[in-house]
């Protein structure tokens, strides 16, 4: 009797995605990190730079788990779809922040699409939880540092504008 776990594409398929879009954010962030720490007024809550990647690499290790979960357990139907959706847009939305904050330095309108992702995330999140029951809670801490990331994003513009 063999016990282990059967082979899935999707095992292979969504962290690539993951990577690629955790790549696209590390590539338009750097053109703007020294803009971030030499030009702008930072709030006194901001997190050290060194915290900002083991962070993210946590958020994409558990939002990566959610989809695997999410897309071998769900079943396939119109809520199926909405949430293949939701992580679409969350994706797009996570390299567009980057580009618009650090490569563009708009960041009055990094700030509204910072809303945007935050409000698709917590659609996500929800979506997750109606389909995989608490695994979808993998996808909290994205959630809670979205809505931390959309207050940092608007308190550096009103101290920058």
């Amino acid at each position: 009797m063999n016990s282990a776990t059967p082979f899935r594409w999707s095992y292979i398929w969504i962290p690539a995605i993951t990577l690629s879009v955790a790549f696209l954010g590390s590539y338009f962030t750097s053109f703007g990190m020294g803009w971030y720490t030499s030009s702008l007024t930072l709030p006194s809550f901001t997190p050290p730079r060194w915290i900002f990647g083991p962070v993210w690499g946590a958020l994409y290790i558990l939002t990566t788990l959610a989809a695997i979960i999410w897309y071998e357990n769900a079943p396939r139907g119109t809520l199926f779809s909405i949430t293949g959706w939701l992580f679409l847009t969350n994706a797009v939305l996570n390299g567009a922040w980057c580009f618009l904050f650090f490569t563009m330095h708009w960041i009055m309108l990094s700030f509204f699409e910072c809303v945007f992702l935050a409000v698709v995330t917590t659609a996500l999140m929800i979506a997750l939880l109606l389909q995989i029951g608490r695994y979808g809670l993998l996808v909290l801490p994205y959630v809670l540092w979205s809505f931390f990331a959309t207050y940092l994003t608007w308190s550096i513009a009103v101290l920058n504008y």
